[in-house]
């Protein structure tokens, strides 16, 4: 995608875990957040903001956003399938079934923000591979 959308920034190992330690504190958040009794709409308006900034923040390409919109969206029709298919003794449930059944809207923006992060990493990973347009030359 980066290519269709003429990204050319080679991702410093840095942004790189930032944008991971980033993720991190907003899914240990929501956990927090969950825990001590905070209404879900809160919840989710929090991890939308931090989804919003950490994105802009970290990375804010077209092929970013399709990348993180297609995480929070991918993601949590994973669980769906895994919630419904296996059995409750083995399989994992949320505590709050949320809005829909099966999780809380608010796990919608902390899998957003998971974009960024994982993206970057493939950024950082594909680049000094030799993947990239800007290591032509760097790993010979």
């Amino acid at each position: 995608l980066d290519e269709v959308f003429d990204v050319e920034d080679v991702v410093a190992p840095p942004k790189v875990l930032l944008g991971i330690a980033f993720f991190t504190l907003q899914y240990w958040l929501s956990g927090v957040l969950y825990a001590n009794g905070v209404d879900r709409s809160s919840i989710l308006s929090i991890m939308s903001a931090l989804a919003a900034f950490g994105f802009y923040a970290l990375d804010g390409t077209w092929s970013g956003f399709l990348t993180s919109t297609a995480t929070a969206l991918g993601g949590p029709l994973i669980e769906v399938g895994l919630i419904s298919s296996l059995p409750p003794d083995i399989g994992y449930h949320y505590t709050d079934s949320g809005e829909l059944g099966f999780f809380p809207l608010w796990i919608l923006p902390v899998y957003f923000l998971g974009g960024p992060a994982n993206g970057n990493l493939a950024r950082a990973f594909w680049d000094r591979l030799g993947g990239g347009e800007n290591s032509q030359g760097k790993n010979s």
